[in-house]
C-alpha cells in the first residue's frame, strides 16, 4: 500500500522506495526519492536519507525533499519529480510524478532481488532510471545496478552533450568512511562492523553531508559515484550502467 519494499535477510533491514508521487493533495511533504533505499545492519544504521524533521526551517525542508538528499541516482542534480506551485501560492511546493513501472520482486536460493524504473528524467533528458537491488540470504552481500535508458520509441531530440549523473549513499552520522583505492570505500560503525563499497563507476568520492533525522542537525558523510551518461544510451553497458556492491568485511 505504501509502495515501499522491505527486505530482511539475516541481520539486514532494507527499505526501498518503488512508489510514484502521492496525489497532489498529499504531496506538500512528499520527497523526490524515487528508487532511494536505506540500510541497517543488526542494530546499527549505515545508509540513510538526510531526513526531514518538522522543526526544519523552510529552506532546509525544501533541501531535504530534493533527490540529492536521498540515497539514489540523480541526473545533473535534477529532481526526479516535477515541482508545482503551491495552492494559492502559499505553503510548500507540491511534487508531480514520477511514474514508476517494471517493479518486481523475486527470490531464489541465492537471495532476494527488487527492481523498479521511473520516468522522472524522461522529459528533460530523455532517459529513464532503472535500479536493481540484490541481497543474499545471509545479509552480508548487497549488490546494485543503476541503468540510464533512452526509450526506443522516444522521438524527441536528445541532448547533444553527455549528461552528468551522481549516485549517492548518505551515511548515518555515526558511520566513518574512507577511500581505500580508486574504486572502493571502507565503512566502519561504532559497533565494529566493517563494510566495503566497490563500484565500476568512473569516480568515487566521499563528501560532506547532513542528517536531519534526529532532534538536531548532525554532520555526516556521503559516498558519491559519478560519471557522464550518453543521451542515446540503452543502459545495458557503460557509460549508462554502473554497478556497485556493499560487502561485509
Amino acid at each position: 500500500h505504501s509502495a515501499y519494499q522491505r527486505l530482511e535477510p539475516g541481520p539486514l533491514r532494507v527499505l526501498m522506495d518503488v512508489g510514484g508521487a502521492p496525489p497532489l493533495a498529499y504531496s506538500e511533504r512528499a520527497h523526490a526519492s524515487a528508487l532511494a533505499f536505506e540500510l541497517s545492519s543488526e542494530t546499527e544504521r549505515l545508509i540513510v536519507n538526510v531526513g526531514a524533521a518538522r522543526e526544519l526551517e523552510p529552506a532546509a525542508r525544501v533541501a531535504a525533499r530534493a533527490t540529492n538528499g536521498h540515497s539514489t541516482l540523480a541526473l545533473s542534480d535534477a529532481l526526479s519529480s516535477m515541482l508545482e506551485d503551491p495552492r494559492r501560492f502559499k505553503g510548500p511546493a507540491r511534487f508531480v510524478g514520477p511514474s514508476l513501472d517494471d517493479v518486481r520482486r523475486a527470490s531464489d536460493e541465492s537471495g532476494v532481488t527488487v527492481q523498479g524504473r521511473h520516468d522522472g528524467y524522461k522529459e528533460k533528458f530523455g532517459l529513464l532510471h532503472r535500479r536493481y537491488l540484490f541481497i543474499d540470504h545471509a545479509g552480508s552481500n548487497v549488490r546494485g545496478i543503476d541503468e540510464m535508458i533512452r526509450p526506443m520509441k522516444l522521438k524527441t531530440p536528445a541532448p547533444k552533450a553527455p549528461i552528468p549523473y551522481t549516485a549517492r549513499f548518505h551515511l548515518h552520522p555515526a558511520v566513518r568512511a574512507r577511500l581505500v583505492d580508486q574504486q572502493m570505500a571502507l565503512l566502519e560503525t561504532p559497533g565494529g562492523q566493517r563494510w566495503r563499497l566497490r563500484t565500476d563507476a568512473p569516480e568515487i568520492t566521499i563528501d560532506p553531508s547532513i542528517y536531519w533525522g534526529g532532534p538536531a542537525p548532525r554532520e555526516s558523510l556521503q559516498i558519491v559515484l559519478s560519471g557522464e551518461a550518453d543521451p542515446m544510451g540503452h543502459g545495458l553497458a557503460p557509460p549508462n550502467r554502473i554497478r556497485w556492491a556493499l560487502t561485509r568485511a
